[in-house]
């Protein structure tokens, strides 16, 4: 067996050291060639595994594994918790437990990273939203269930972070798909509901206002405190929905429809 000859350039830059040589080569390197090395290293680290089937999907990028959905629900806390500019992909690698080039095979850049899990939240949000308005017949109790799950899916603090910067920033490739295949899905089931107690005429007005009403309550709430208002909302998804619903549909006792489906309601939640 013959030895195959040595990269003379690779040997020098051997010689500077460990973490030095790296350094130096990765800052010859574009960010595209740099991204292009690290997913060769990871398919090459998990072929062993059966990670060479990965890349059936559409532009070499693997199909969703059960390693990819830990990176990702590490990076959504991290996003929430840090935001988008003082993380590094470096960063989710160390808490994931995995290699950097290991994220690169699932992950093209931090952007993207951010971006899937900005979708796989909201994607998850919704399904439990869907499944809350299934336990409640159309109508006042049907309106009365969505706005009851999309009040604590604003409480928590992950979701409107990771949204808030979409939103501030007009990131289209964000906003395009959770608008298209997530909140329009929303947005016609709640408006066969509202339809029944306002009209279709006004039911696409209204049920807009329901999300904005609803929105604003939860995020303007903490100003009261400041300007000496006192709002009866605090720390109860139920009260920020009872106080939405009286505000745009002030003839249907929202108090009386809270308690018939607290059990169903909480129980969704508890599972």
């Amino acid at each position: 067996m013959t030895d195959r000859p040595k990269n003379l350039a690779a040997v020098e830059l051997g010689k500077l050291g460990g973490r030095a040589g790296g350094q130096a080569r990765a800052a010859t390197l574009t960010p595209e060639r740099r991204v292009r090395i690290a997913r060769q290293a990871a398919l090459k680290r998990w072929a062993k595994r059966g990670a060479e089937s990965t890349l059936a999907r559409i532009g070499g990028k693997p199909h969703p594994t059960a390693l990819e959905a830990r990176i990702t629900a590490t990076a959504t806390r991290m996003f929430a918790a840090r935001g988008f500019h003082s993380l590094t992909m470096r960063d989710v690698a160390r808490e994931a437990k995995v290699g950097l080039s290991t994220i690169y095979l699932f992950f093209s850049d931090k952007r993207d990273l951010y971006v899937r899990c900005s979708i796989a939240l909201a994607e998850l949000y919704a399904q439990k939203q869907r499944y809350l308005m299934d336990q409640a017949p159309e109508g006042a109790e049907r309106v009365f269930a969505f706005t009851y799950a999309y009040c604590r899916i604003q409480s928590d603090p992950a979701f409107p972070k990771l949204i808030d910067r979409q939103l501030l920033d007009k990131d289209l490739g964000v906003l395009n798909p959770l608008a298209d295949g997530i909140f329009l899905r929303q947005f016609v089931e709640l408006s066969k509901s509202v339809a029944l107690i306002v009209g279709r005429d006004r039911a696409d007005l209204v049920t807009f206002a329901v999300f904005a009403t609803g929105f604003g309550l939860i995020r303007l709430s903490p100003l009261s405190e400041h300007m000496g208002i006192s709002l009866p909302i605090a720390g109860s998804p139920a009260a920020i929905a009872i106080a939405t619903l009286s505000l745009l549909f002030p003839g249907e006792d929202w108090q009386a429809i809270s308690s018939s489906l607290d059990h169903r309601l909480s129980a969704a939640y508890s599972q």
